[in-house]
């Protein structure tokens, strides 16, 4: 029997970006990222587009569909998988 509130309501998908190693969960207001299995970092949403996460020196985009990650104001990689 599942108990109400069991689980994560948010899934984890897995990227990898340039040889670095994402999971990333989604949850509308903020983006929780693992990088290379480190523990998660809460990354806010920037703007009204809602596409952009960032604490200001890790920032996730996500546009139309694709994932591209930058790290302390590195170029910003594509990723793939999800």
């Amino acid at each position: 029997e599942q108990s109400i509130g069991a689980g994560n309501p948010y899934p984890v998908s897995e990227y990898v970006c340039e040889g670095t190693r994402l999971a990333v969960r989604l949850m509308g207001e903020s983006a929780s990222v693992s990088v290379d299995g480190a523990a998660a970092v809460e990354l806010p949403k920037v703007g009204e587009s809602g596409t952009t996460f960032s604490n200001g020196s890790q920032t996730l985009t996500i546009e139309q569909g694709r994932l591209s990650w930058s790290n302390d104001s590195a170029a910003q990689v594509a990723c793939t998988g999800g």
